[in-house]
């Protein structure tokens, strides 16, 4: 089982104020881990340090906080950015404003924290990282040979091809016997949504709707019936909510 008890976090903030006070919250927390916080208040100063991470002088950080409203960047690009440099790392979107959590959905944020983030939040958002290191969401996948755990987060979609379905993962796909059908009645209630009647797709890896298209994380598009769009995007704002603190 991993555990957090050393802790690299990074803060992002041009309102130095709201870092320090994040710092200092953090630093308070009674929760048996020791936070080692550093603070950039200039996206030029936040990107010159993803560099050095990208080109491996220095480690990427555990958990990363970072205003989704920057004066100097566009929060959603440089989030991307995050999560290419730093796949592992928990992203927390920070905002005073609920409606502008859902821009920084395509970056994969982790989660939202609502300004002023409280002792509360963090107790929280640091109990659900711990949780989700002890135990990720898996499901069986059962090929004619072999038999494979997935995590549910690691699943981009799957896809009905005559009598066989494929799971798709970022770096492989698998083929299974079961149903689609099956695969949305088991998953229906855990992120997943039923965007065609070819594709189950994962909310988690939404990326962005366009006309017809739904984009996802690798950057496939997929049909989706036209009566299923608003629809859909429901669901992803019902998801957004749960993950919004």
């Amino acid at each position: 089982m991993k555990t957090i008890e050393i802790c690299q976090v990074h803060i992002c903030d041009d309102i130095k104020e709201h870092a320090l006070q994040l710092e200092s919250l953090l630093q308070k927390l009674d929760n048996n881990i020791s936070f080692q916080i550093t603070i950039s208040s200039a996206a030029e100063d936040f990107i010159n340090q993803l560099t050095s991470i990208e080109q491996g002088k220095t480690s990427p950080w555990d958990i990363i906080f970072m205003d989704i409203r920057l004066p100097e960047s566009d929060g959603i690009s440089l989030g991307k950015k995050i999560r290419e440099i730093c796949p592992d790392s928990y992203l927390i979107f920070t905002t005073a404003y609920a409606e502008y959590a859902i821009q920084g959905y395509e970056a994969s944020a982790y989660r939202y924290l609502l300004k002023p983030v409280t002792t509360d939040d963090l107790l929280a958002l640091t109990s659900d990282i711990q949780k989700d290191l002890d135990k990720k969401e898996k499901i069986l996948i059962k090929e004619k040979k072999n038999s494979v755990y997935l995590s549910l987060n690691d699943i981009l979609y799957i896809s009905a091809e005559d009598k066989y379905t494929i799971v798709y993962t970022k770096n492989n796909h698998f083929i299974s016997d079961m149903s689609l059908n099956k695969y949305e009645e088991q998953l229906g209630n855990h992120g997943f949504y039923r965007i065609h009647r070819k594709y189950l797709v994962n909310i988690r890896h939404h990326r962005g709707i366009f006309e017809n298209k739904v984009e996802i994380s690798n950057g496939t598009l997929l049909s989706i019936s036209k009566s299923k769009i608003k629809a859909y995007q429901s669901q992803i704002f019902c998801y957004m909510h749960k993950s919004l603190v």
